[in-house]
């Protein structure tokens, strides 16, 4: 299966990283991402001996600081909130 776990194939993703201490500093990172269940790629990341059971692969295709993406966003607006009965469990996501 090429290291990856079943009915993972590779998708379309962005990323924000935001660091608190620096207010308005935003890194924003497309690309594509995929699980991997390899056990030599696991391996790599083991911590005090226990390995991950999968990680994300992911390929940048293109990363910027985008400091205005948090203000458009609108995640700061309690009224855009979705209540957290109203998310899927990380278990049915697909």
């Amino acid at each position: 299966m090429g290291g990856q776990a079943a009915g993972h194939e590779e998708r379309v993703m962005a990323l924000w990283w935001r660091r608190r201490s620096h207010k308005g500093e935003t890194l924003r990172v497309d690309g594509r991402a995929r699980v991997n269940a390899d056990p030599a790629t696991l391996s790599r990341f083991e911590v005090r001996g226990v390995a991950p059971r999968l990680v994300l692969v992911v390929t940048v295709e293109a990363a910027y600081e985008c400091a205005r993406a948090v203000v458009r966003s609108d995640l700061r607006n309690p009224e855009r909130h979705v209540a957290r009965g109203g998310l899927p469990t990380p278990g049915k996501i697909q």
